[in-house]
């Protein structure tokens, strides 16, 4: 490149250095390549919960050969399923590992032995839309027709706390850092609690669709709201007044809300999952490998891998919400990785990395006992020099081991977190 540029002028070399730089860009905005597990083959996913260990469990609605709960316990590449005799609405953990299951009609189910075995509880003969466990292991059920009902003890007793909620299906329910409960209604908009559920008064100026499937809150305390038809909606004050944030979000059908520890949000909508890296004021697609399915579930395991389960009975996965950037455009001569900066680093620290050719490039950062703590880079990368920064937020301090692998090319290196 250096040769055919040589005798051009600066001014045009100018010009085209600066066309390069539109085209392909300083950042990959979202490196997700998203990856199809082998199933669970089930019916419509509606709900995913991600154990510590990094266990999956995933409720499926359908008919009596793919409603259930399925449970993998090697990243999705196979499924186990149980529960079969009732279509899953919601699921939910607590901080002991108790697993919580919302049913079509069958009321709650309830599992201390990481799935192995599940158990009725009540309220029997309920229609569970959605699940949520508060800091203080407090169990809260959202129900078809308004109902809401809390358990403080793993569902072998129930609360009603539905005083000031109209009688509409209550599709999500979450907490911001404060506390404070919000309960997401179809037809009836975003309602607040500041007494754990006690009482509630209804939160949704601004908000112009009522039709509310999500709710999510960061650690800041703004809040999320995922609608059926109006897309994303955002609040900085508790709900007292919401602004629509749909730029960029092309299908405005929104169905799940995650954020991860760095703060990106993730959207599942009727045409795939799209990311937000400013608090949701732009949205970008990253379609590579999971193109526009119909996404009705969103979770992030410890290691920071996004799983997506679809319509249509599948599980994809991706790697973590890392940022990576291009930081050279000279073609390396071979593949490098180098050692990270800064280190010792607390909580975030950069990875450089060369790649000489098109390649499918993984970067992947496990502890001393060789287990997987989180995929970096997973992606098709053009040749050039890169660097992906790692935020270790919620990973112990500890020493860690990032492997670069491309082909047969395989680069380990070590690095320390202090905190």
């Amino acid at each position: 490149m250096d040769k055919i540029f040589t005798n051009v002028r600066s001014m045009k070399f100018a010009v085209i250095g600066l066309l390069l730089m539109v085209v392909f860009g300083h950042e990959a905005y979202s490196q997700n390549s998203w990856l199809s597990t082998k199933g669970p083959k089930g019916g419509s996913l509606y709900a995913i919960v991600i154990k510590q260990n990094k266990d999956i469990f995933v409720g499926s609605y359908g008919n009596n050969s793919t409603q259930g709960i399925f449970h993998s316990t090697d990243n999705g590449d196979t499924w186990i399923r149980s529960v079969t005799t009732e279509s899953i609405w919601s699921l939910a953990k607590n901080s002991n590992g108790d697993l919580f299951a919302g049913t079509d009609g069958g009321g709650l189910y309830l599992s201390t032995d990481d799935g192995s075995t599940w158990v009725q509880k009540g309220p029997i003969n309920k229609v569970i839309r959605s699940l949520f466990v508060n800091s203080g292991d407090s169990l809260y059920a959202g129900m078809a027709g308004g109902e809401l009902y809390l358990s403080t003890n793993s569902g072998a007793s129930w609360q009603s706390k539905n005083s000031g909620l109209p009688a509409n299906d209550v599709l999500a329910l979450t907490a911001n850092s404060s506390g404070d409960l919000f309960a997401g209604l179809w037809n009836s908009g975003v309602y607040r609690s500041t007494d754990g559920g006690t009482t509630w008064t209804q939160n949704d100026t601004g908000l112009t669709d009522l039709r509310v499937r999500a709710l999510s809150s960061n650690s800041r305390g703004t809040l999320f709201a995922g609608t059926d038809g109006g897309g994303v909606f955002r609040t900085t004050d508790n709900g007292e007044t919401w602004t629509q944030c749909n730029s960029g979000l092309t299908w405005t059908y929104t169905y799940a809300l995650t954020i991860d520890v760095a703060g990106n949000i993730f959207v599942g909508t009727y045409g795939g999952v799209y990311q937000s890296k400013d608090n949701g004021d732009n949205w970008l697609i990253d379609t590579s490998g999971l193109g526009s399915a119909y996404v009705r579930s969103l979770a992030i395991d410890s290691g920071g891998t996004i799983f997506a389960g679809t319509n249509d009975g599948l599980i994809f996965r991706t790697g973590s919400t890392t940022d990576v950037k291009e930081v050279g455009r000279n073609i390396p001569a071979s593949f490098n990785l180098s050692q990270n900066y800064p280190n010792p680093f607390n909580p975030s620290t950069n990875i450089k990395f060369q790649v000489p050719q098109n390649s499918l490039v993984t970067i992947k950062v496990y502890d001393l006992l060789g287990k997987e703590v989180a995929t970096l880079v997973h992606q098709e990368m053009k040749p050039g020099t890169y660097s992906a920064a790692w935020n270790a937020e919620g990973i112990s301090s500890g020493v860690y081991f990032y492997k670069l692998h491309s082909g047969n090319i395989v680069e380990t290196k070590q690095m320390l977190l202090l905190k």
